[in-house]
């Protein structure tokens, strides 16, 4: 993430009921299945382009796959300490090492 693996990648530190934007950006040559735990997410916008209202979809999980880009929203209101990572597992490893790779913190506070 932004050249980094965890630990290396900053927590997200946010207060419970804030609105956060993520943008992520297939950057590589692999697809990335983005999971955020203890909160879903709207998709707000695509390859750039904002997604309507009316068609903005609520998941925890979405594919990222080469050259794609997402903004991404949430409400932060779950508070506690979440990981937002890659759902395939040796992605989430610093040579074999967990945990590592794609996945960073994001911590509510309450």
């Amino acid at each position: 993430m932004n050249g980094k693996a965890f630990p290396d990648i900053p927590t997200i530190n946010v207060k419970k009921g804030e609105r956060v934007r993520v943008r992520l950006i297939g950057a590589g040559q692999f697809e990335h299945p983005m999971h955020l735990h203890g909160m879903s997410f709207k998709i707000v916008a695509t390859d750039g382009n904002p997604v309507p209202e009316v068609a903005q979809l609520t998941k925890d999980t979405l594919p990222v796959h080469p050259g794609e880009r997402f903004d991404i929203e949430f409400t932060a209101d779950n508070p506690g300490q979440w990981a937002f990572h890659c759902h395939i597992l040796h992605h989430v490893t610093n040579d074999n090492v967990e945990p590592g790779g794609l996945l960073f913190l994001v911590n509510v506070e309450g």
